[in-house]
């Protein structure tokens, strides 16, 4: 199962378990009395409040344990996309998984449970010391899944799923 299937998995789980205790509390207020619903709903408030706290925190963990973007150049970062120059030009990535490299890619991925070949060497292509430089240009990606390349890329995979 994709992450994406699997969030919004959860996402209606949490949906549902909430409609679920709207109608309970409003069961409560009709049959017990409303004092009774006011005390219940505080102690499921609390409850929500702490299971929020947990959750950030782990997700917090989780995300400082990964160690982040990695690349060479300068980094820029956008509301959660990523950004990787050669220090020429600037290169700003905007979007769920947007991906901006101001150089040359032979790869990029941004779909969820890719499965590829290993790139074979690209035909009379030159070894990346002497491979000649991106020129200086301005590169951006905006949107969910997008992919900018400055200079040359063999390859760009957006979607989900294995490929042939």
């Amino acid at each position: 199962m994709s992450t994406t299937t699997t969030r919004r998995a959860w996402a209606r789980a949490g949906a549902a378990v909430c409609g679920a205790a709207v109608v309970a509390l409003v069961i409560v207020a009709i049959v017990v009395n409303l004092d009774t619903a006011g005390a219940v709903a505080g102690v499921a408030s609390g409850a929500v409040a702490l299971a929020g706290l947990a959750l950030s925190v782990l997700t917090l963990a989780r995300d400082a344990a990964s160690g982040g973007s990695s690349g060479s150049g300068s980094t820029s970062t956008g509301a959660t996309g990523t950004g990787i120059g050669t220090g020429t030009g600037s290169v700003a990535a905007g979007g769920e998984r947007a991906v901006a490299i101001g150089g040359n890619a032979r790869r990029v991925v941004t779909g969820d449970d890719v499965t590829l070949p290993p790139l074979p060497p690209a035909a009379g292509t030159q070894p990346p010391a002497t491979r000649a430089p991106a020129p200086a240009t301005d590169v951006t990606a905006q949107g969910p899944r997008s992919a900018a390349v400055g200079g040359d890329a063999d390859e760009v995979v957006t979607g989900d799923g294995p490929r042939p």
